[in-house]
């Protein structure tokens, strides 16, 4: 296997090697293996980059990874794609690990920022989950997380956590936040409007928005969390991991709202019920009482472990009970006291300006400059 790999990165590097004699152009690629349409965070990144500098061309190559034979093939398509234009632009903006970002020589004109695609490290990943000599060895053939020049910490408090996850110092991170802030705060009442709109019965209800994180071994307690429910007295959402293999069986009360992803029902939700998704900090950032559900606890600190301290974070609203959680929840007491101090420390801006932050920054740092890198 290793043998293999090492094959496919001389392979890679041949190619690159003549795409390298393309000139290069105002040019900005995003590139991305999160799914085959640019993010949310991506788009809002790219519009605002254009009405700054109209001059710049924005060019965007994204397909998800999979293990599907077929999705493979498609996806070597795509990384060549991916390697002219990194050969040809100015800056490349990932948001996520790339082949292509991580494993070549690129030339000293471009620039490489990488803007992860989540707000918040609460679970670990990256260099801080490499456990076994095998993951070790495929991360330095790989070249896991290199070649960035500057990398997105989202805040300062979390800046810490992706420092160990990347394998870069502190200074190579800056607590920029993601778009998709911006977007919450502007479009909260239209993006209510749109869920009302296919689900009219929503209105007026007391609404419960349960987001699980995805769990490789299947263990979820989600039948024992709906039956501590009163579904008369609130509506409960839950919105799975496209991953989840979770059977849930549909009863008055209960909604999945496949229409519309966690983000998008944030702003229905009169309560968040999660466990180590860092989709918690959007919901501090339009100050949502925020509830964690983690029954397997104990071994999620073992693997693949967690960056905060949840007990100390959200203290009083950390369950392993489901009855209990609820019975907390239906109390109507909440410490918001406590959500405020979170949300200042893990949600940088909610003025509407993060957008504006990350183009200007990138706009400085990689068209205008035109100074080789060090």
């Amino acid at each position: 296997m290793y043998l293999f790999l090492y094959l496919y990165v001389f392979l890679l590097k041949f190619i690159y090697f003549f795409l390298k004699l393309f000139p290069i152009k105002n040019k900005i690629v995003f590139v991305s293996r999160q799914s085959d349409k640019p993010s949310l965070d991506l788009l809002m990144l790219a519009k605002k980059i254009n009405e700054l500098d109209k001059d710049v061309k924005v060019v965007f190559v994204t397909k998800r990874a999979t293990k599907n034979v077929v999705a493979i093939l498609k996806s070597s398509i795509i990384l060549l794609r991916q390697m002219y234009h990194m050969a040809t632009s100015k800056v490349c903006i990932t948001d996520g690990y790339n082949i292509a970002v991580s494993v070549l020589n690129h030339k000293k004109r471009l620039i490489i920022v990488q803007l992860w695609h989540s707000l918040g490290a609460i679970k670990k990943f990256g260099y801080q989950t490499l456990y076994s000599s095998r993951d070790k060895r495929i991360a330095e053939i790989m070249k896991m997380h290199k070649n960035y020049d500057y990398v997105n910490g989202c805040s300062k408090g979390m800046i810490k956590y992706y420092s160990k996850a990347f394998g870069y110092e502190e200074d190579k991170l800056y607590p920029f936040g993601l778009p998709r802030v911006d977007y919450l705060i502007s479009n909260y009442d239209s993006m209510k409007d749109k869920v009302y709109s296919i689900y009219p019965k929503l209105k007026n209800k007391k609404i419960i928005l349960y987001i699980p994180t995805f769990r490789d071994n299947d263990n979820y307690k989600i039948n024992e969390l709906i039956s501590s429910i009163d579904l008369e007295k609130y509506v409960l959402i839950i919105k799975k991991h496209p991953r989840m293999n979770v059977q849930i069986d549909p009863q008055d009360g209960l909604y999945i709202c496949n229409e519309f992803n966690s983000f998008s029902l944030l702003p229905v939700a009169d309560y968040i019920i999660t466990d180590y998704s860092g989709m918690m900090i959007e919901a501090a950032a339009i100050d949502k009482p925020i509830y964690l559900y983690v029954y397997d606890l104990d071994d999620y600190k073992n693997n693949p472990g967690i960056n905060m301290n949840l007990e100390n974070e959200f203290k009083g609203y950390v369950f392993k009970d489901a009855s209990d959680l609820y019975n907390c929840l239906d109390s109507q007491k909440y410490n918001y006291s406590l959500l405020e101090k979170f949300k200042n420390k893990y949600v940088v801006s909610i003025k509407g300006d993060i957008t504006d932050n990350i183009a200007n920054f990138i706009l400085e740092k990689g068209v205008y400059n035109s100074e080789s890198k060090n």
